[in-house]
C-alpha cells in the first residue's frame, strides 16, 4: 500500500508541476481536482507507514526478548542483516540511476553522498534523481539510535516482564513529545525535519505497537479484535482527512496526524493478527503479497522511471493527461524492473542474513517422579 500510494503521488506531483509549474495546493486543487488532488497530494503519508512498520519489525524481537527474559538479539547480526537489506539493491538503483541520467553536473562528492545516505544534507542535481531516497538517510540513523534506545532504557527498567510493558508505553511517549518538541523549535527546512531527533516521532506508532504485542493478544476475542481494529481504521481515516486540511506550517499537528494514519492503518490488521483472525482480502492477496515482496525496490526504481517518462508527459497537455501518460509508462516499467531486482539482487542477499535458531516446539518427555 506505501508503496502505490508513493507512486501516484509522485507522478501527480510531476503531472501538478509540469502544467502549473507549482505543487501547492491550488495547483493540485486545479490540475486534479477539489477532492481527489487534495489526496493525491497527501499520499506522501506512505513514507511514514514504512517507518512505522521499520519501527514495529526491528523493536518486536528486542522488547519480546526482554518481556520474556532473554537474551537480546545481537548487535553484530543486527547490523548485519539491516546492511544486506538496505545496501545492495540501493547501490544497484544508484548505479543504474547514474548511467540513466549521468551526473547532471554534480560533484563527485555529491554523487557519493547518495550512496553513502547523506544525501539531503549535501545537494546536489544528482540527488534529484533519486530524491525519494532521503528516507534511507533517516532510517540509517534510525538503526544506530534503536540499540542504544533499547540498552539505556532495559537497563533503567531492569528485568523485564510483562507487568513492565507500561513502563514502555510511558517511555515512548516521551519519545514521542522530545522529537515533536525538536520538530516545532527547530526550521521548516527539509533537512532538519529529517534528521533523526525531528523524525524519530514518526517510528513511535510502530514503538508501540511492537510494546502492546507483548501485552494486549492474551486480552483479545474476536468480537474485541474486530472493533478495535475498525476503530484503529477509523483513526487511520480521521488522521488523513486532517492531515490533508492542515497548512504545512502547521507541523505539530501534521507529525501527528501522520501518526494516527500509519499507527492506524499498521495496527488494524496486527490485532487482527494477534486475535487468529484473517486480514480482509483486499489486503491479504496474490497481488499484495507480489507487491509487498518487492514494494522496497519498487521505492527505488519509481522515481527514476518516472522522471524518464516526463519526456513523454511533455508532448501532451492537461495534468490528467500527464497523469494518466506517466501512469501508464511508469508503473509497468517500475514493476518489471522491481522484479528483476528482487529476483537477482534482494533475493540473494536477504538469504545471506542472520536468522535466530529455531525453537523446538516439540512437547519434551514426561519425567516421572515415581521413587
Amino acid at each position: 500500500m506505501a508503496a502505490l500510494a508513493l507512486i501516484v503521488f509522485h507522478l501527480g506531483l510531476g503531472s501538478v508541476l509540469g502544467n502549473y509549474g507549482s505543487g501547492g495546493y491550488e495547483a493540485f486543487d486545479e490540475g486534479l481536482g477539489p477532492v481527489i488532488g487534495r489526496v493525491i497530494m497527501h499520499l506522501e503519508v506512505g513514507v511514514y507507514l514504512f517507518f512505522a512498520l521499520s519501527g514495529y519489525l526491528l523493536f518486536r524481537p528486542v522488547i519480546r526478548a526482554w518481556v520474556n527474559g532473554e537474551h537480546q538479539p545481537r548487535i553484530a547480526s543486527y547490523a548485519r542483516n539491516r546492511a544486506l537489506r538496505i545496501i545492495p539493491v540501493f547501490w544497484v538503483v544508484v548505479v543504474i540511476t547514474l548511467l540513466v541520467f549521468g551526473t547532471r553536473g554534480s560533484s563527485l562528492w555529491q554523487i557519493l553522498a547518495v550512496p553513502l545516505f547523506v544525501q539531503q544534507y549535501v545537494g546536489g542535481e544528482f540527488e534529484g534523481t533519486i530524491g525519494q531516497a532521503w528516507t534511507l538517510d533517516t532510517e540509517i540513523q534510525f538503526y544506530a539510535f534503536l540499540p542504544l534506545f533499547a540498552l539505556a532504557l532495559f537497563a533503567v527498567l531492569g528485568r523485564g516482564g510483562g507487568r513492565k510493558v507500561g513502563l514502555v508505553l510511558g517511555a515512548l511517549a516521551l519519545v514521542f513529545i522530545l522529537s515533536i518538541g525538536w520538530r516545532i523549535t527547530g526550521p521548516d527546512s527539509f533537512p532538519y525535519q529529517r534528521t533523526l531527533p525531528a523524525a524519530l516521532c514518526l517510528f513511535v506508532p510502530g514503538l508501540v505497537l511492537a510494546a502492546l504485542e507483548q501485552w494486549l493478544p492474551a486480552r483479545l476475542t474476536p468480537a474485541r479484535a474486530k472493533l478495535i481494529a475498525a476503530c484503529l481504521l477509523g483513526v487511520a481515516v480521521v488522521g488523513f482527512v486532517c492531515y490533508a486540511s492542515v497548512v504545512q506550517e502547521r507541523l505539530f499537528w501534521r507529525a501527528a496526524f501522520t501518526c494516527m494514519v500509519s499507527g492506524g492503518l499498521l495496527g488494524a490488521p496486527l490485532v487482527l493478527e494477534w486475535a487468529r483472525l484473517p486480514s480482509p482480502r483486499v489486503l491479504d492477496n496474490r497481488a499484495m503479497q507480489w507487491v509487498g515482496a518487492r514494494a522496497y525496490p519498487i521505492y527505488l526504481l519509481h522515481g527514476m522511471v518516472g522522471l524518464k517518462a516526463l519526456t513523454v508527459a511533455d508532448e501532451f497537455s492537461g495534468a490528467w493527461t500527464w497523469f494518466a501518460v506517466l501512469m501508464a509508462i511508469t508503473l509497468p516499467v517500475t514493476l518489471v524492473g522491481a522484479d528483476i531486482l528482487h529476483r537477482f539482487v534482494e533475493v540473494p542477499m536477504l538469504r545471506l542474513r542472520s536468522r535466530p535458531p529455531r525453537l523446538d516446539t516439540r512437547r519434551p518427555a514426561v519425567q516421572s517422579t515415581a521413587p
